[in-house]
């Protein structure tokens, strides 16, 4: 019954499931943020060395956890830990790169700036330049869902 209704599938002109699988896949270009790298080489340099990139919490990003923590443990209402993965120049995005104003950028969520930055760099990583993709019916489509 099931290879039945995959043959059915296929006739109608709609790749099946299984044949899906066999596509290969062309990675032709990356880009990255992680704690201690700002780029794809960056992250294999530091992997390649076993590179430690969890460091002090460096201060003056949440004007809220600047408050929060404290060296006393038990402290109710207060943070203990200082360290996690923090990325380096969080807030240096070149709005007018992307044709945003400055005055919308601020209300960009941050995340969503980093997305931006990455995927532009992941397309110059391909070498791809924009004046090949200026005035064309060229879409980059990206799906993005946080949770914090």
């Amino acid at each position: 019954m099931k290879h039945e209704k995959k043959e059915q599938t296929q006739k109608d002109g709609q790749a099946g499931r299984h044949s899906l699988r066999r596509e290969p896949i062309a990675i032709i270009g990356m880009g990255c943020r992680y704690p201690g790298a700002s780029n794809v080489e960056e992250l294999w340099r530091n992997l390649l060395a076993g590179r430690e990139s969890i460091t002090p919490y460096p201060g003056g990003r949440f004007a809220e956890l600047d408050n929060l923590y404290s060296r006393v443990r038990n402290k109710p209402g207060r943070l203990l830990t200082d360290r996690g993965g923090f990325l380096a120049d969080v807030t240096g995005f070149d709005s007018q790169f992307f044709e945003i104003s400055p005055r919308e950028s601020i209300y960009i969520d941050p995340q969503h700036r980093l997305l931006l930055e990455v995927a532009w760099e992941a397309l110059e990583n391909a070498g791809q330049v924009r004046e090949a993709y200026e005035n064309s019916a060229t879409g980059v489509y990206i799906g993005l869902w946080t949770k914090e």
